[in-house]
């Protein structure tokens, strides 16, 4: 399999760049950090103005408990603090709820069912009532870049524990983990992870919270537990990662004063980004997007339940 960690980008970076390995004026972690911000500043953006749902993160976590207006916070880690859909799920089923304006909120008077909601500052303002669960659809920030060496390929797990080669010196019962897919995509398989206990004498972590059991969650051996809000792999489309790799190379071109090796590098980059572009911004070439009504307050309701006024 090749290997698409931080280690091979790193490899791409020296080799286009001719960085000799004895070199000591760009380290491995500043390269990475270089790294990180041209995948933060400009890969995610371009990837998720195409509309194509890349780093779409499903969070169950809140229970609604019934009252007429609950307030929930937009994860912390949501690119722009943006959300892509919201939806209520109750009695075992979905639902879509509509966003409102702020004026809407005089119509306020739902019958006792969640009928919409607003935001204000970083503030989801649920409107209605009922129990079962908020589901908040929204772009899940990747992870900073580290290298391998900062993280460990799961070795097994159980419903709540996984075991892992060794453990790192840093790790306690305090730090928080993301579990990282080792394959094609690179998506998180869980975040946020807290600890119960850390077994050193086998390597196992056991968790406060049971593991994701969906198929597209479930974590595999080989998928790689990392500190929170880090990854050793590029979270991104692996034609991504040839762009990013470049985009480096001519940052250093640029910083040791290159300007022949610096436009190389820009000439490269820009071809890199365009094809990139090109070949994500459309995912099923067969189908095109279909326009379905949604229920509002023109339409009326789908749901007695879920009310539109």
């Amino acid at each position: 399999m090749v290997s698409r960690t931080t280690d091979d980008l790193l490899n791409k970076i020296k080799r286009r760049a001719f960085i000799p390995s004895s070199q000591s004026t760009f380290t491995d972690e500043e390269l990475l950090e270089v790294a990180t911000e041209e995948l933060h500043g400009v890969i995610v953006p371009d990837i998720i103005k195409t509309r194509e749902d890349y780093f779409v993160f499903k969070d169950t976590s809140s229970a609604l408990d019934g009252s007429s207006n609950q307030t929930f916070n937009i994860p912390d880690r949501a690119v722009g603090l943006q959300l892509r859909e919201v939806s209520v799920t109750s009695g075992g089923t979905e639902r879509n709820i509509p966003r409102l304006d702020i004026e809407d909120r005089v119509y306020q008077n739902a019958g006792g069912y969640v009928y919409g909601f607003d935001i204000t500052s970083n503030q989801i303002n649920l409107f209605g009532g009922c129990t079962g669960t908020l589901n908040l659809y929204y772009y899940l920030r990747p992870g900073a870049l580290v290298k391998s060496t900062q993280a460990r390929q799961v070795v097994s797990t159980t419903s709540n524990s996984i075991t892992v080669a060794s453990f790192l010196s840093g790790w306690t019962t305090s730090t928080t983990f993301d579990v990282v897919k080792a394959t094609g995509g690179f998506d998180y398989r869980a975040i946020g992870l807290t600890v119960d206990t850390l077994d050193s004498g086998t390597a196992t972590i056991t968790f406060n919270e049971d593991l994701p059991t969906e198929a597209w969650k479930s974590i595999q051996a080989g998928d790689w537990l990392v500190e929170s809000e880090y990854s050793p792999v590029p979270q991104i489309p692996q034609e991504w990662q040839e762009y990013l790799a470049e985009a480096v190379v001519g940052y250093i071109m640029e910083s040791i004063g290159d300007s022949e090796g610096f436009q190389r590098a820009q000439a490269r980059k820009d071809e890199l980004r365009k094809n990139a572009l090109s070949i994500i911004s459309s995912r099923v070439d067969g189908e095109s997007k279909k326009i379905v009504p949604r229920r509002n307050r023109i339409n009326g309701i789908y749901d007695s339940k879920y009310r539109n006024y």
